[in-house]
């Protein structure tokens, strides 16, 4: 029997993953520099499940929506472009 929910809470644990699930309901800090770019018409990853989550990043943080579904560096990729450029010029 499963003593823990999987971290969506949609079914039970497998016990082979639960190390790895342990550390993922810690919410470790990122520290580098991070741009998370969603699509707003995402039906894999909804943006209201990313939404709010800079205090989890300690180097700087943006969350930028485009007008997407879920592959956006094939349906975006400017966005993508512009996102990775905007970090490899950060000091």
């Amino acid at each position: 029997m499963h003593s823990y929910q999987h971290r969506w809470g949609h079914t039970a644990g497998d016990d082979r993953y639960r190390d790895l699930e342990e550390k993922m309901a810690q919410s470790p800090k990122i520290h580098v520099p991070t741009i998370l770019i969603q699509g707003t018409e995402d039906g894999a990853n909804l943006p209201e499940t990313s939404a709010g989550k800079d205090r989890f990043f300690t180097a700087g943080y943006r969350y930028l929506l485009v007008k997407a579904g879920h592959f956006i560096q094939r349906e975006e990729p400017r966005s993508v472009i512009a996102a990775a450029l905007e970090l490899l010029s950060s000091p």
